[in-house]
């Protein structure tokens, strides 16, 4: 009972930890810097980066799997895929749903993040972020949960924390339907890179979408959103479904 205990709390006091030192690097980058930084963006990416350095600490004190990749280049291709199809899929469908009106905490962080340069947006978003997420999320919280309840429990668990901490409705909803893939190919694999780049491909190709109006030509009628969110979901789901692995 001791042990498990102790998996739960190392699961979770790091993100205690994750968010005092974000708070406290906006902080410093806003009011006390020498060196002003102007965009949110740079700041969130440095605020990530020096979150980067004990999440990763935490993370190697759980243990890595012996699994052993087989076809790499493979493997890229069906987490890559699988990323970019469940983001489109998930996007479509929840555009669909009256919860964006209902989500006030999602149109300021959109603008948050939109009204910066493109540059700025693909690091914080497209990179750190994938990175320091999936750390924490998958590699700490998932890592230790497996040990008290078992893969399938764990990935449930871990994907609605990993929801939960994005603020709002929206983002928790679309944030945790990907945390439960992100977290299947971690247990599929033992190897968190991977799932760094399916939710890097989820996160650069919702960026690109906006950035160049494809957003606005799968959204022109219900039934193209409708068409694209259940085909983009299904596709992911099977591709990882299918997976088979040496």
């Amino acid at each position: 009972m001791k042990q498990k205990i102790s998996y739960l709390w190392e699961a979770f006091y790091p993100i205690i930890i994750y968010a005092f030192l974000v708070t406290a690097v906006h902080t410093l980058l806003t009011d006390y810097s020498p060196v002003q930084i102007t965009s949110p963006m740079l700041r969130q990416a440095v605020g990530q980066v020096v979150c980067m350095i004990p999440m990763y600490y935490f993370y190697s004190k759980i243990g890595q799997g012996k699994r052993k990749l087989g076809n790499l280049s493979l493997d890229i291709i069906i987490v890559v895929v699988a990323g970019i199809t469940l983001s489109v899929g998930f996007n479509q469908l929840i555009d669909l749903s009256p919860i964006k009106g209902h989500s006030p905490g999602f149109w300021r962080i959109s603008q948050r993040i939109y009204s910066d340069k493109h540059l700025y947006q693909l690091i914080a978003v497209g990179i750190c972020a994938p990175i320091l997420e999936e750390l924490i999320f998958r590699g700490i919280v998932f890592g230790n949960l497996k040990k008290v309840v078992g893969s399938f429990v764990a990935i449930l668990l871990s994907a609605l924390v990993f929801g939960s901490m994005h603020g709002n409705l929206v983002q928790f909803l679309y944030a945790a339907l990907l945390g439960v893939a992100f977290a299947y190919i971690y247990d599929k694999t033992d190897t968190l890179w991977l799932c760094m780049l399916a939710h890097a491909a989820a996160n650069i190709f919702s960026l690109l979408s906006t950035w160049y109006g494809i957003n606005k030509v799968l959204t022109q009628t219900e039934t193209i959103s409708l068409t694209v969110g259940v085909a983009g979901v299904l596709i992911g789901t099977v591709i990882l479904a299918r997976w088979k692995r040496a």
